[in-house]
């Protein structure tokens, strides 16, 4: 094997700090002089296999003989599909090369990716390692609702089948699954109350993969909405009428939202303008 085709660099497996996760390893085209990391990819198998790496190589000489550059490296971070995304979305990494049309779709649609190029076919390999586990709290409460969902967007359906190794079924209220997903080092998906009211014994074990926003496009976005019974007490009447009132009014209800903390930080958003 030439030169070109070895990581000029080699470092430990991607790791998550305060910089970003670092690369697996890095290439230079052959040219020992280069320093500068300026492109970054992410990706799983293709990167173990070789690909990646050959790829860098011959990007790098193509840049140095036909476009007069100077030697650079570049850079390969080690994530499956899931993680190589996150870190495209996030901004560690430049180009990611995965395997999920519907997850790719929505950076896409999200403006998370700017263009999305068919780079290559992979068979399947038989021998499949077991995926990352996700904690469900498969309850029917708003966060179950909403993260199954997300998960009926990308095509998964986990709770349909009879076993599923990396779907984990925990019916628990939220503080207790979080709990769970620290002590287990699984994901889940979770509110931002639910996260900020957690010790930090727990949440220091959690890294968070994806936040939401308040954008009414955001898939994560979980509005509450406040519903009167059609057969609430009538004796009442009075004050459940000014309640609903009170708590749509800037100063009343969405008062306390704005201003309601949980260790300095403001758990929820209040409701649009009407």
């Amino acid at each position: 094997m030439s030169a070109a085709n070895q990581p000029s660099n080699t470092t430990p497996e991607a790791t998550a700090s305060n910089s970003g996760p670092q690369p697996r390893a890095t290439y230079n085209g052959g040219y020992p002089e280069a320093t500068e990391i300026r492109l970054r990819i992410a990706n799983g198998g293709a990167g173990q296999s070789g690909l990646i790496g050959a790829w860098a190589d011959a990007f790098i000489q193509h840049c140095v003989k036909n476009l007069g550059w100077k030697p650079f490296k570049v850079g390969w971070y080690l994530g499956d599909t899931t993680e190589s995304l996150g870190f495209l979305a996030n901004g560690f990494v430049d180009v990611a090369v995965t395997y999920n049309k519907a997850a790719e779709m929505q950076l896409v649609q999200s403006q998370l990716a700017k263009m999305r190029e068919y780079g290559f076919r992979s068979p399947p390999d038989p021998a499949k390692r077991e995926a990352i586990r996700f904690l469900s709290r498969f309850d029917k409460s708003a966060t179950n609702i909403k993260e199954s969902e997300l998960f009926i967007t990308i095509g998964q359906v986990p709770w349909a089948l009879v076993y599923s190794k990396w779907y984990h079924q925990y019916p628990r209220f939220p503080l207790q699954a979080l709990e769970a997903a620290s002590a287990l080092s699984e994901y889940t998906l979770t509110d931002r109350g639910t996260w900020l009211s957690s010790p930090s014994e727990i949440t220091s074990k959690l890294e968070i993969f994806k936040a939401g926003s308040d954008d009414a496009t955001d898939p994560l976005l979980n509005p509450a909405h406040v519903l009167l019974g059609a057969h609430a007490d009538q004796v009442n009447a009075e004050v459940w009428l000014v309640f609903m009132g009170w708590v749509m009014s800037k100063d009343g209800g969405q008062k306390i939202i704005r201003e309601f903390k949980k260790f300095g930080e403001v758990l929820y958003s209040e409701a649009p303008a009407a």
